[in-house]
């Protein structure tokens, strides 16, 4: 899975907002580009439910993440789409705490759209993580069926 986030537009509005010399308009000016990180996904299906997580990496603070809702549904344009709330943890601790931007436990969602040949799911995410400093994240989420 691969995961572009609005994290570096959200930073250079900190920055602006923090600073006497610098400015940034995301209307105006040159925006950055979406930060990319990589996750391996595990998918657990039965009859009664659907949980998705993902997977631990060093790159990211992920501890652990855990299916809140899953809900499958064809869109108004004949679409399959699918529709999802998660929970997500932090790792923490004395030797590497968190950023002051960042904690330890928040819930996100997206909205994903099969592709016709049912190889790649994709759509965008958003999630309340630090919501109350204004410094939540979007973005875009492609997953793809492993060749493992």
């Amino acid at each position: 899975m691969t995961i572009q986030s609005n994290w570096p537009i959200v930073g250079r509005l900190k920055d602006a907002a923090a600073s006497d010399e610098i400015t940034f308009d995301p209307l105006k000016d040159e925006r950055p580009s979406l930060q990319e990180t990589i996750f391996d996904v595990k998918i657990k299906q039965t009859w009664f439910r659907t949980d998705v997580a993902f997977l631990r990496n060093e790159t990211t603070p992920l501890l652990s993440s855990e299916t809140v809702s899953v809900e499958f549904f064809k869109s108004e344009n004949g679409n399959k789409s699918v529709a999802g709330v998660y929970e997500q943890t932090n790792k923490q601790d004395n030797t590497q705490p968190l950023a002051v931007t960042d904690q330890p436990k928040f819930y996100g969602s997206a909205v994903l759209t099969l592709n016709e040949d049912a190889t790649k799911i994709a759509g965008q995410y958003w999630q309340n993580r630090s919501w109350g400093l204004g410094l939540n994240a979007a973005g875009l989420i492609t997953m793809r069926r492993s060749t493992k």
